[in-house]
């Protein structure tokens, strides 16, 4: 099943704006389990076994994001602190993956960084739970935001249990450019030889940033920045169909694009 999903911030009344979505078609979703910059409320036991009433109903594709505050690159006992209620709940509901971002040396050392999130994949491979290694945006020094470095890392685990999140708008900011259709092509076949089997789930956002600019990562609606044209965008969509795809545009959880 492939279909274009939508995020939902676990601050909001989760059920209903599952609910809501539900009614409208929507197949795919994206909990983002807590306040998404900074320490947020958990979800509920009744929302925890409400949404896995829903998933089973509706033979929904769930996926949890991790905490944008929480760096993979920091302390491994922090981030299994941090990562392991995730894995839990995922289980718990019959979710598809828990999504994390890969992180930032705290001390410029690229390599340290690399070695930490390693160590956070092992941990995660051992779960039961599928973890999707976000591509990085072009912003805060992160680490992997080459897809060899990211498929070099990824690789070193069985793909049933560490696999990769495409962002649109991150790649994008990084240098590879998606706004034309040879570039879609170009770009997905380099996916395809690099991370194969890998790709989960794809984040598909636009964004006011040029192509490999370094700057703060902002989305933007779908073909309102500098990435998609309509053409473009709807022969991404053909080409990803076998893929689940979510968007995280601002305020994505009140209004939805068709």
């Amino acid at each position: 099943m492939s279909s274009w999903g939508v995020t939902i911030h676990s601050t909001l009344p989760l059920l209903r704006e599952a609910k809501r979505y539900i009614a409208a078609g929507v197949k795919t979703l994206q909990i983002m389990n807590g306040d998404p910059t900074r320490s947020g409320s958990r979800l509920s036991m009744a929302d925890r076994m409400g949404l896995r009433r829903l998933i089973r109903k509706h033979r929904l594709h769930v996926y949890i994001h991790a905490k944008f505050t929480w760096n993979t690159c920091g302390n491994i006992h922090i981030a299994k602190a941090v990562l392991q209620p995730d894995l839990d709940l995922c289980k718990l509901i019959g979710g598809r993956a828990v999504v994390i971002h890969s992180g930032h040396p705290k001390a410029g050392n690229d390599d340290l960084c690399v070695s930490a999130v390693q160590k956070v994949l092992s941990f995660a491979a051992q779960s039961g739970t599928r973890v999707l290694l976000e591509t990085p945006a072009n912003a805060d020094n992160e680490v992997l935001t080459c897809l060899e470095d990211l498929a070099s890392v990824v690789s070193q685990f069985p793909a049933a249990a560490i696999g990769v999140c495409i962002d649109t708008a991150h790649v994008f900011n990084v240098g590879y450019d998606l706004r034309t259709v040879k570039h879609v092509d170009r770009f997905l076949i380099l996916v395809d030889t690099l991370l194969p089997d890998r790709v989960g789930l794809i984040h598909l956002n636009d964004t006011p940033r040029t192509c490999g600019e370094n700057g703060e990562d902002r989305h933007m609606r779908l073909t309102d920045g500098n990435i998609f044209t309509t053409p473009v965008l709807e022969h991404f969509l053909e080409r990803t169909k076998h893929i689940d795809r979510v968007i995280e545009w601002p305020s994505d959880s009140k209004r939805r694009q068709d």
